[in-house]
């Protein structure tokens, strides 16, 4: 089980059931998904933001206990069309 939802479930879920009442652990909000984005809009005009980028992910390993492949980058250059 991961950190974050052992986390929640010991110091968030008793949180909320006592600030809004809650007599059940079933009727506390669950987590279904949880997304972690890095916006890099300004890679557009600066390419060494993009590089910065590619060290940074060992800060995001630290937090989501996982190791980023890279594997869901997309290039950004427009190809020829096919019919």
């Amino acid at each position: 089980m991961s950190r974050l939802i052992e986390k929640y479930r010991k110091e968030t879920v008793p949180e909320l059931m006592a600030e809004f009442g809650y007599t059940s652990v079933m009727q506390v909000p669950k987590l279904e998904k949880i997304v972690l984005n890095m916006g890099l809009g300004e890679a557009i005009q600066n390419p060494k933001a993009l590089e910065a980028a590619e060290r940074f992910p060992l800060g995001l390993e630290l937090v989501l206990g996982v190791l980023d492949l890279g594997h869901c980058r997309r290039s950004a250059r427009a190809g020829p069309a096919t019919t």
